[in-house]
């Protein structure tokens, strides 16, 4: 499960976004996209977090590439 959080001032929680569950079949491959709200962010966003939350297994993060160009 991804989550996105959106921190404003003082590192306070603007919001919380579910991006959705990725499942794996056990081997590696790219997981698909993960939108945030569309690329616009909360008013007064200072900087956001991801929370990678296991629901089942032990699975392993290799790497997060977060596109600075990428919009909509």
């Amino acid at each position: 499960k991804v989550q996105v959080i959106y921190r404003g001032l003082l590192s306070s929680v603007l919001g919380i976004f579910d991006g959705g569950t990725v499942s794996t079949n056990g081997t590696w491959q790219p997981s698909p996209e993960i939108g945030m709200l569309g690329g616009v962010l909360p008013l007064l966003t200072q900087s956001v977090q991801f929370r990678f939350v296991a629901t089942s297994g032990t699975p392993r993060i290799d790497d997060v590439y977060l596109d600075p160009m990428k919009s909509g």
